[in-house]
């Protein structure tokens, strides 16, 4: 079985917990983050740790995002950088982009720009724990 390529951008708390989640399951992990303390603290969990900020000219290119199965843009609340992911790998694989959405204008921002995978993780996790503390009792 092979295991997907997948490269997360942003390694805040969400984007530094999803890019272990990963590597952990067995995914083939890249991570780029403009912070070197970020980046230096996934190194040895992942297959490549990159520093680059996505939003100056050309860093994406040596990149190549385009031969990923996934990307997840988890860069917070700037709109730039996943302006520069959509640009990087095309508008024929927009289907393989995870955006991080802060807020709702954000989602629905990314939405127009045709990014189909938004993930608002406050809600989806509030959500989740709801449903735990809901079941509590029940057979």
């Amino acid at each position: 079985m092979t295991h997907p390529r997948i490269c997360v951008i942003g390694l805040g708390r969400f984007g530094s917990s999803l890019a272990g989640e990963l590597a952990r399951r067995g995914c083939r992990v890249t991570v780029i983050d403009r912070d070197s303390k970020a980046v230096e603290t996934l190194a040895d969990l992942v297959d490549k740790a990159v520093i680059a900020d996505v939003t100056a000219r050309g860093a994406l290119e040596t990149l190549h995002l385009r031969d990923f199965d996934s990307v997840c843009v988890a860069t917070g609340r700037e709109l730039l950088p996943f302006l520069a992911v959509a640009n990087a790998i095309g508008s024929d694989r927009l289907s393989r982009i995870h955006c991080r959405a802060g807020d709702g204008p954000q989602r629905f921002m990314l939405e127009r720009l045709g990014i189909e995978h938004v993930m608002e993780v406050e809600k989806q996790a509030a959500s989740h724990v709801a449903d735990e503390l809901c079941a509590v009792g029940k057979p």
